[in-house]
Protein backbone atom coordinates (compact mmCIF):
# COMPACT_ATOMS: atom_id res chain seq x y z
CA UNK A 1 0.00 0.00 0.00
CA UNK A 2 1.08 3.30 -0.25
CA UNK A 3 1.13 5.90 2.03
CA UNK A 4 -2.05 7.69 1.40
CA UNK A 5 -3.76 4.67 1.07
CA UNK A 6 -2.70 3.44 4.80
CA UNK A 7 -3.84 7.47 5.76
CA UNK A 8 -7.41 6.24 4.61
CA UNK A 9 -6.66 2.81 5.62
CA UNK A 10 -6.30 4.18 9.34
CA UNK A 11 -9.33 6.39 8.76
CA UNK A 12 -11.45 3.73 8.31
CA UNK A 13 -10.70 1.24 10.89
CA UNK A 14 -10.90 4.26 13.39
CA UNK A 15 -14.49 4.46 12.16
CA UNK A 16 -15.00 0.43 12.73
CA UNK A 17 -13.54 1.16 16.67
CA UNK A 18 -16.45 4.01 17.04
CA UNK A 19 -18.64 1.25 15.99
CA UNK A 20 -17.71 -1.36 17.87
CA UNK A 21 -17.13 0.56 20.90
CA UNK A 22 -21.14 1.89 20.32
CA UNK A 23 -22.34 -1.32 20.03
CA UNK A 24 -20.44 -2.87 23.03
CA UNK A 25 -22.23 0.59 24.86
CA UNK A 26 -25.75 -0.60 23.77
CA UNK A 27 -25.51 -4.33 24.67
CA UNK A 28 -24.48 -2.99 28.43
CA UNK A 29 -20.69 -2.47 28.58
CA UNK A 30 -20.72 -6.49 27.58
CA UNK A 31 -19.83 -7.94 24.28
CA UNK A 32 -22.07 -10.39 22.62
CA UNK A 33 -19.85 -13.33 22.95
CA UNK A 34 -15.92 -14.04 22.71
CA UNK A 35 -16.03 -13.76 18.76
CA UNK A 36 -17.15 -10.23 19.18
CA UNK A 37 -14.35 -9.72 21.85
CA UNK A 38 -11.86 -11.17 19.87
CA UNK A 39 -13.47 -9.11 16.74
CA UNK A 40 -13.12 -5.92 18.97
CA UNK A 41 -9.06 -7.19 19.71
CA UNK A 42 -8.60 -7.75 16.22
CA UNK A 43 -9.14 -4.61 14.80
CA UNK A 44 -7.79 -1.99 17.61
CA UNK A 45 -4.59 -4.75 16.35
CA UNK A 46 -5.61 -3.72 12.75
CA UNK A 47 -5.31 0.08 13.70
CA UNK A 48 -1.84 -0.47 15.59
CA UNK A 49 -0.62 -2.02 12.72
CA UNK A 50 -1.41 0.07 10.15
CA UNK A 51 0.52 2.98 12.26
CA UNK A 52 3.54 0.63 12.39
CA UNK A 53 3.06 -0.01 8.44
CA UNK A 54 2.88 3.94 7.63
CA UNK A 55 6.12 4.63 9.35
CA UNK A 56 7.98 1.55 8.07
CA UNK A 57 6.72 3.02 4.29
CA UNK A 58 8.76 6.14 5.21
CA UNK A 59 11.68 4.81 6.50
CA UNK A 60 11.40 2.64 3.19
CA UNK A 61 11.80 5.48 1.10
CA UNK A 62 14.52 6.93 3.20
CA UNK A 63 16.69 3.73 2.98
CA UNK A 64 16.34 3.95 -0.77
CA UNK A 65 17.03 7.71 -1.16
CA UNK A 66 20.21 6.90 0.78
CA UNK A 67 20.97 4.09 -1.58
CA UNK A 68 20.54 6.05 -4.15
CA UNK A 69 23.16 7.78 -3.14
CA UNK A 70 25.55 5.25 -1.81
CA UNK A 71 25.52 3.46 -5.71
CA UNK A 72 26.28 7.10 -7.23
CA UNK A 73 28.97 8.09 -4.60
CA UNK A 74 30.11 4.12 -5.37
CA UNK A 75 29.89 4.67 -9.09
CA UNK A 76 31.55 8.46 -8.91
CA UNK A 77 35.15 6.78 -6.87
CA UNK A 78 35.02 4.40 -9.26
CA UNK A 79 35.49 6.56 -12.04
CA UNK A 80 38.02 8.51 -9.97
CA UNK A 81 42.30 8.41 -9.60
CA UNK A 82 43.78 5.41 -8.02
CA UNK A 83 43.61 4.77 -4.42
CA UNK A 84 45.69 6.62 -1.91
CA UNK A 85 47.20 5.39 1.36
CA UNK A 86 49.21 8.74 2.50
CA UNK A 87 47.63 11.43 4.65
CA UNK A 88 48.77 14.70 5.87
CA UNK A 89 45.51 16.92 7.22
CA UNK A 90 46.04 20.51 7.33
CA UNK A 91 46.54 23.13 10.04
CA UNK A 92 43.27 23.55 11.50
CA UNK A 93 41.50 27.11 10.34
CA UNK A 94 38.57 28.35 11.18
CA UNK A 95 37.31 27.39 7.83
CA UNK A 96 37.46 23.67 8.42
CA UNK A 97 36.19 24.36 11.79
CA UNK A 98 32.59 25.71 10.37
CA UNK A 99 29.60 23.46 10.28
CA UNK A 100 28.68 24.91 7.24
CA UNK A 101 31.41 24.24 4.98
CA UNK A 102 30.83 20.85 5.49
CA UNK A 103 27.93 19.19 4.02
CA UNK A 104 26.44 15.53 4.50
CA UNK A 105 28.22 13.87 1.84
CA UNK A 106 31.66 15.42 3.31
CA UNK A 107 30.91 14.20 6.98
CA UNK A 108 29.74 10.37 5.31
CA UNK A 109 33.34 9.79 2.95
CA UNK A 110 35.05 11.07 5.88
CA UNK A 111 33.76 8.37 8.40
CA UNK A 112 33.90 5.89 5.64
CA UNK A 113 37.99 7.20 5.65
CA UNK A 114 38.30 7.10 9.13
CA UNK A 115 37.07 3.11 8.87
CA UNK A 116 38.68 1.72 5.96
CA UNK A 117 42.03 3.29 7.47
CA UNK A 118 41.82 1.39 10.95
CA UNK A 119 41.48 -1.77 9.16
CA UNK A 120 44.59 -0.87 6.90
CA UNK A 121 42.79 -0.34 3.79
CA UNK A 122 43.64 1.80 0.86
CA UNK A 123 41.93 5.35 0.67
CA UNK A 124 40.52 6.52 -2.26
CA UNK A 125 41.00 10.42 -3.05
CA UNK A 126 37.55 11.01 -2.21
CA UNK A 127 37.98 9.67 1.30
CA UNK A 128 41.03 12.14 1.81
CA UNK A 129 39.93 15.09 0.51
CA UNK A 130 36.69 14.43 2.89
CA UNK A 131 39.26 13.65 6.14
CA UNK A 132 41.34 16.87 5.17
CA UNK A 133 38.17 19.06 5.29
CA UNK A 134 37.04 17.69 8.49
CA UNK A 135 40.61 18.27 9.89
CA UNK A 136 40.29 14.49 11.42
CA UNK A 137 42.76 12.19 11.60
CA UNK A 138 42.15 8.66 10.58
CA UNK A 139 43.48 7.14 13.50
CA UNK A 140 41.40 8.34 16.49
CA UNK A 141 39.16 6.10 18.98
CA UNK A 142 37.16 8.47 20.13
CA UNK A 143 34.41 10.77 19.08
CA UNK A 144 32.57 13.31 20.65
CA UNK A 145 29.22 14.12 19.48
CA UNK A 146 27.34 17.66 20.51
CA UNK A 147 23.97 16.96 21.10
CA UNK A 148 23.76 21.06 20.35
CA UNK A 149 21.52 23.30 22.52
CA UNK A 150 17.96 22.60 24.11
CA UNK A 151 16.26 25.10 21.98
CA UNK A 152 16.92 22.53 18.74
CA UNK A 153 15.91 19.50 21.37
CA UNK A 154 12.71 20.89 21.52
CA UNK A 155 11.83 21.91 18.56
CA UNK A 156 12.07 18.73 17.57
CA UNK A 157 9.89 17.39 20.68
CA UNK A 158 7.45 20.16 19.39
CA UNK A 159 7.17 18.39 16.17
CA UNK A 160 6.00 15.25 17.73
CA UNK A 161 4.06 16.87 20.13
CA UNK A 162 1.68 18.76 17.15
CA UNK A 163 1.73 15.97 14.41
CA UNK A 164 2.24 12.63 13.38
CA UNK A 165 5.50 11.02 12.16
CA UNK A 166 5.02 12.03 8.97
CA UNK A 167 5.49 15.51 9.72
CA UNK A 168 7.48 15.49 12.52
CA UNK A 169 9.89 13.05 10.88
CA UNK A 170 10.58 15.48 8.42
CA UNK A 171 10.57 18.64 10.66
CA UNK A 172 13.07 16.46 13.22
CA UNK A 173 15.52 16.07 10.34
CA UNK A 174 15.66 19.68 9.59
CA UNK A 175 16.30 20.58 13.03
CA UNK A 176 19.04 17.82 13.95
CA UNK A 177 21.23 19.13 10.90
CA UNK A 178 21.11 22.69 12.93
CA UNK A 179 23.51 20.58 15.63
CA UNK A 180 26.23 21.99 15.84
CA UNK A 181 29.66 19.47 16.09
CA UNK A 182 32.71 19.82 18.18
CA UNK A 183 35.36 19.52 15.34
CA UNK A 184 38.44 19.55 17.60
CA UNK A 185 37.49 15.79 18.78
CA UNK A 186 36.16 14.31 15.92
CA UNK A 187 32.84 15.21 15.39
CA UNK A 188 33.26 16.78 12.37
CA UNK A 189 33.61 12.97 10.69
CA UNK A 190 30.44 12.17 11.83
CA UNK A 191 27.05 13.05 9.10
CA UNK A 192 24.59 14.78 10.48
CA UNK A 193 21.90 11.87 9.64
CA UNK A 194 23.58 9.84 12.12
CA UNK A 195 22.91 12.63 14.69
CA UNK A 196 19.26 12.67 13.11
CA UNK A 197 18.66 9.24 13.32
CA UNK A 198 20.79 9.38 17.19
CA UNK A 199 17.92 11.81 18.08
CA UNK A 200 14.75 10.45 16.27
CA UNK A 201 15.05 7.08 17.46
CA UNK A 202 15.72 8.12 21.09
CA UNK A 203 12.16 9.97 20.49
CA UNK A 204 10.40 7.22 18.59
CA UNK A 205 11.31 4.39 21.38
CA UNK A 206 10.48 7.10 24.17
CA UNK A 207 7.04 8.31 24.71
CA UNK A 208 7.98 10.61 27.29
CA UNK A 209 10.98 11.74 26.03
CA UNK A 210 8.50 13.09 23.01
CA UNK A 211 6.21 15.51 25.36
CA UNK A 212 9.07 15.81 28.42
CA UNK A 213 10.81 18.76 28.53
CA UNK A 214 14.59 18.11 27.48
CA UNK A 215 17.33 20.58 28.90
CA UNK A 216 21.06 20.33 27.64
CA UNK A 217 24.05 21.25 30.04
CA UNK A 218 27.39 21.91 29.20
CA UNK A 219 28.40 19.54 32.38
CA UNK A 220 27.58 17.15 34.70
CA UNK A 221 27.58 18.61 37.90
CA UNK A 222 24.32 18.84 40.51
CA UNK A 223 21.96 21.26 38.70
CA UNK A 224 19.25 23.03 40.90
CA UNK A 225 16.09 24.78 39.84
CA UNK A 226 14.37 27.07 42.28
CA UNK A 227 11.11 26.80 43.06
CA UNK A 228 8.86 29.13 45.45
CA UNK A 229 5.27 28.60 46.16
CA UNK A 230 3.03 31.39 47.36
CA UNK A 231 -0.57 29.84 46.65
CA UNK A 232 -1.82 29.95 50.31
CA UNK A 233 -1.25 33.75 50.28
CA UNK A 234 -3.16 36.90 48.65
CA UNK A 235 -3.09 40.76 48.85
CA UNK A 236 -5.63 42.77 50.42
CA UNK A 237 -7.92 45.75 49.52
CA UNK A 238 -6.36 48.78 51.40
CA UNK A 239 -8.42 51.53 53.06
CA UNK A 240 -8.18 55.45 52.38
CA UNK A 241 -5.06 56.70 54.77
CA UNK A 242 -5.25 53.05 56.11
CA UNK A 243 -2.22 51.73 56.99
CA UNK A 244 -0.89 48.24 54.78
CA UNK A 245 -0.38 45.44 56.87
CA UNK A 246 3.16 44.07 56.70
CA UNK A 247 2.96 41.65 58.97
CA UNK A 248 2.14 38.24 57.23
CA UNK A 249 -0.81 37.90 59.36
CA UNK A 250 -2.72 37.09 56.57
CA UNK A 251 -0.95 33.68 55.67
CA UNK A 252 2.26 31.75 55.74
CA UNK A 253 5.75 32.99 54.24
CA UNK A 254 6.45 31.87 50.71
CA UNK A 255 8.00 28.37 50.61
CA UNK A 256 10.86 28.64 48.54
CA UNK A 257 13.15 25.06 47.33
CA UNK A 258 15.27 23.76 44.49
CA UNK A 259 14.08 20.67 42.28
CA UNK A 260 17.50 19.09 41.75
CA UNK A 261 18.90 16.74 38.58
CA UNK A 262 22.37 14.78 38.69
CA UNK A 263 23.79 13.07 35.73
CA UNK A 264 23.45 9.30 35.61
CA UNK A 265 25.35 7.42 32.95
CA UNK A 266 23.20 5.33 29.92
CA UNK A 267 25.03 3.19 27.70
CA UNK A 268 23.74 1.73 24.35
CA UNK A 269 25.58 -1.43 25.02
CA UNK A 270 27.82 -2.45 22.28
CA UNK A 271 26.39 -2.68 18.95
CA UNK A 272 28.43 -5.54 16.75
CA UNK A 273 29.06 -4.73 13.09
CA UNK A 274 30.34 -7.26 10.95
CA UNK A 275 33.40 -6.71 8.65
CA UNK A 276 31.38 -7.04 5.12
CA UNK A 277 28.99 -4.07 6.86
CA UNK A 278 31.97 -1.79 7.07
CA UNK A 279 33.48 -3.22 3.59
CA UNK A 280 30.11 -2.69 1.29
CA UNK A 281 28.20 0.06 3.16
CA UNK A 282 30.31 2.56 5.09
CA UNK A 283 28.11 5.57 4.19
CA UNK A 284 25.08 4.16 5.16
CA UNK A 285 27.25 3.13 8.51
CA UNK A 286 25.92 6.27 10.19
CA UNK A 287 22.63 5.69 10.01
CA UNK A 288 22.65 1.93 11.03
CA UNK A 289 24.79 3.04 14.31
CA UNK A 290 22.64 6.57 14.72
CA UNK A 291 19.31 4.21 14.14
CA UNK A 292 20.88 1.07 16.72
CA UNK A 293 22.22 3.31 19.28
CA UNK A 294 19.44 5.96 19.27
CA UNK A 295 16.74 2.86 19.67
CA UNK A 296 18.40 1.42 23.03
CA UNK A 297 19.11 4.83 25.05
CA UNK A 298 15.59 6.01 24.02
CA UNK A 299 14.31 2.75 25.70
CA UNK A 300 15.95 2.59 28.84
CA UNK A 301 16.48 6.68 29.78
CA UNK A 302 12.07 5.94 29.04
CA UNK A 303 11.87 3.56 31.04
CA UNK A 304 14.06 5.12 34.13
CA UNK A 305 12.57 8.26 33.56
CA UNK A 306 8.90 6.63 33.78
CA UNK A 307 9.57 4.53 36.58
CA UNK A 308 13.05 5.11 38.39
CA UNK A 309 12.74 5.46 42.18
CA UNK A 310 15.00 8.99 42.16
CA UNK A 311 17.21 6.86 44.19
CA UNK A 312 20.74 6.55 42.27
CA UNK A 313 18.62 7.14 39.23
CA UNK A 314 16.01 9.68 38.01
CA UNK A 315 13.01 10.09 39.72
CA UNK A 316 10.29 8.67 36.86
CA UNK A 317 7.36 10.35 36.15
CA UNK A 318 4.72 7.99 37.41
CA UNK A 319 6.96 8.16 41.01
CA UNK A 320 6.95 11.88 41.12
CA UNK A 321 3.03 12.15 40.17
CA UNK A 322 0.64 12.32 42.98
CA UNK A 323 -2.92 10.64 43.44
CA UNK A 324 -5.54 11.96 41.29
CA UNK A 325 -7.63 9.37 41.44
CA UNK A 326 -9.08 5.69 42.30
CA UNK A 327 -10.96 3.81 40.20
CA UNK A 328 -13.80 1.87 41.87
CA UNK A 329 -12.50 -1.35 40.19
CA UNK A 330 -9.40 -2.91 39.99
CA UNK A 331 -10.06 -4.30 36.42
CA UNK A 332 -11.96 -1.46 34.52
CA UNK A 333 -11.85 2.67 33.74
CA UNK A 334 -15.35 4.59 33.15
CA UNK A 335 -16.02 7.97 31.95
CA UNK A 336 -16.22 9.44 35.16
CA UNK A 337 -12.94 8.56 36.96
CA UNK A 338 -11.12 9.99 33.39
CA UNK A 339 -13.18 13.47 33.85
CA UNK A 340 -12.52 12.92 38.13
CA UNK A 341 -8.66 12.94 37.05
CA UNK A 342 -8.88 15.48 34.50
CA UNK A 343 -10.35 18.19 37.75
CA UNK A 344 -7.70 17.02 40.24
CA UNK A 345 -4.97 18.68 38.44
CA UNK A 346 -5.16 22.49 39.35
CA UNK A 347 -6.75 24.77 36.63
CA UNK A 348 -3.09 26.66 36.16
CA UNK A 349 -1.54 23.05 35.18
CA UNK A 350 -4.80 21.92 32.52
CA UNK A 351 -3.37 24.45 30.05
CA UNK A 352 -1.17 22.67 27.35
CA UNK A 353 -2.39 19.41 29.44
CA UNK A 354 -2.14 15.89 27.92
CA UNK A 355 -3.32 11.84 29.32
CA UNK A 356 -0.32 9.71 28.80
CA UNK A 357 -0.57 5.55 29.28
CA UNK A 358 0.99 1.90 27.98
CA UNK A 359 -0.78 1.14 24.48
CA UNK A 360 -2.52 -1.94 25.76
CA UNK A 361 -4.91 0.75 28.60
CA UNK A 362 -5.90 2.92 25.25
CA UNK A 363 -8.00 -0.25 23.96
CA UNK A 364 -9.66 0.43 27.41
CA UNK A 365 -10.10 4.10 26.74
CA UNK A 366 -11.44 3.40 23.40
CA UNK A 367 -15.02 2.21 24.68
CA UNK A 368 -15.77 5.35 26.38
CA UNK A 369 -18.23 7.80 26.04
CA UNK A 370 -18.80 11.16 27.57
CA UNK A 371 -22.58 12.19 29.15
CA UNK A 372 -23.56 12.94 25.20
CA UNK A 373 -22.52 10.03 23.89
CA UNK A 374 -19.30 11.16 22.26
CA UNK A 375 -16.56 8.94 22.47
CA UNK A 376 -13.41 10.11 24.65
CA UNK A 377 -10.96 8.84 22.43
CA UNK A 378 -10.99 10.33 19.09
CA UNK A 379 -8.46 9.25 16.31
CA UNK A 380 -6.28 12.25 15.10
CA UNK A 381 -5.95 10.80 11.52
CA UNK A 382 -8.38 13.38 9.96
CA UNK A 383 -6.71 16.47 11.38
CA UNK A 384 -2.87 15.23 11.03
CA UNK A 385 -2.65 15.64 14.66
CA UNK A 386 -2.12 12.89 17.40
CA UNK A 387 -4.90 10.46 19.29
CA UNK A 388 -6.94 12.57 22.10
CA UNK A 389 -8.69 11.71 24.96
CA UNK A 390 -11.34 14.07 25.93
CA UNK A 391 -9.73 16.68 23.66
CA UNK A 392 -6.00 16.66 25.18
CA UNK A 393 -3.51 14.65 23.57
CA UNK A 394 -3.15 10.72 24.46
CA UNK A 395 0.75 10.29 24.48
CA UNK A 396 1.59 6.10 24.20
CA UNK A 397 4.19 5.28 26.89
CA UNK A 398 5.43 2.02 26.73
CA UNK A 399 7.28 2.05 29.78
CA UNK A 400 4.23 2.49 31.72
CA UNK A 401 1.48 -0.61 33.33
CA UNK A 402 1.18 -3.01 30.57
CA UNK A 403 -2.66 -3.79 32.05
CA UNK A 404 -5.72 -2.48 34.23
CA UNK A 405 -5.03 -4.38 37.20
CA UNK A 406 -4.88 -3.91 40.78
CA UNK A 407 -3.16 -1.15 42.12
CA UNK A 408 -1.52 -0.27 38.92
CA UNK A 409 -1.35 3.11 38.23
CA UNK A 410 -2.87 3.19 34.73
CA UNK A 411 -3.29 6.87 33.86
CA UNK A 412 -1.47 9.87 33.82
CA UNK A 413 -3.44 13.55 33.25
CA UNK A 414 -1.18 16.94 33.75
CA UNK A 415 1.67 19.42 32.09
CA UNK A 416 3.89 16.16 31.01
CA UNK A 417 6.24 18.74 29.90
CA UNK A 418 6.72 19.90 33.15
CA UNK A 419 8.89 16.50 33.44
CA UNK A 420 12.45 17.52 32.75
CA UNK A 421 14.94 15.70 31.34
CA UNK A 422 18.51 17.45 31.85
CA UNK A 423 21.42 15.63 29.57
CA UNK A 424 24.81 16.37 29.71
CA UNK A 425 25.58 17.73 26.34
CA UNK A 426 28.14 15.28 24.92
CA UNK A 427 27.44 11.27 23.59
CA UNK A 428 30.67 9.75 23.63
CA UNK A 429 30.77 7.35 21.10
CA UNK A 430 33.87 4.33 21.27
CA UNK A 431 34.65 1.64 18.90
CA UNK A 432 35.71 -1.56 20.66
CA UNK A 433 38.10 -3.00 17.86
CA UNK A 434 39.95 -6.00 19.55
CA UNK A 435 37.24 -7.44 21.67
CA UNK A 436 35.14 -9.04 19.11
CA UNK A 437 38.12 -9.92 16.44
CA UNK A 438 37.83 -13.37 16.74
CA UNK A 439 33.93 -13.00 15.16
CA UNK A 440 35.17 -10.49 12.50
CA UNK A 441 33.23 -7.98 14.37
CA UNK A 442 33.88 -4.52 15.66
CA UNK A 443 32.05 -2.78 18.29
CA UNK A 444 30.20 0.42 18.67
CA UNK A 445 28.99 1.78 22.12
CA UNK A 446 27.58 5.39 23.12
CA UNK A 447 27.53 6.57 26.26
CA UNK A 448 25.27 9.53 27.28
CA UNK A 449 24.73 10.55 31.14
CA UNK A 450 20.88 12.17 31.71
CA UNK A 451 18.30 12.19 34.44
CA UNK A 452 15.23 13.46 34.94
CA UNK A 453 12.61 14.85 37.90
CA UNK A 454 9.32 16.49 37.72
CA UNK A 455 9.36 20.25 38.23
CA UNK A 456 6.97 21.18 40.67
CA UNK A 457 6.85 24.46 43.58
CA UNK A 458 4.02 22.52 45.63
CA UNK A 459 1.10 22.34 43.35
CA UNK A 460 0.87 18.60 41.74
CA UNK A 461 1.06 20.01 37.96
CA UNK A 462 0.44 16.01 36.95
CA UNK A 463 -1.50 13.41 38.14
CA UNK A 464 -2.37 10.03 38.14
CA UNK A 465 -5.08 6.89 37.60
CA UNK A 466 -4.30 4.09 40.05
CA UNK A 467 -6.54 1.29 39.80
CA UNK A 468 -8.63 -0.37 43.32
CA UNK A 469 -6.96 -3.41 45.45
CA UNK A 470 -8.11 -6.42 44.28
Amino acid sequence: MTLQQLQERRNELAVKIKEFAKRHADQGGKWKDDEERQNWEKLNADYDAVIAQMDAARAAAEVSARAARVQEQQDASQRGAPPRTDFSPPAPTPDTRHAGTVDEETRALALAGFCRAQFGRQLDNEHVQAMQRCNIHPWQRELILDLGDSRNVRQIQASYRSAHHSRSREEAERRAAMSAFTYATGGALVPSSFMTQLEINMLAWGGLLQVADTLNTQSGEEMSWPTADDTSNEGEQVGENANIDNSNAGGPLPSFGAVKWNAYTFSSKAILVPYYLFEDSFTELPSILGSFMGERLGRTINRKCTLGSGANEPKGIVTASTLGVTAASATAIDFDEVIQLEHSVDPAYRTGAGYMCHDAVVLALRLLKDGNGQYLWQSGVANNRPDTLNGSPLAINQSMANSVAADAKTLLYGQLSRYKIRRVRQVRVYRLEERYRDKDQDGFIALLRADGNLLTAGTAPVKHLVQASS
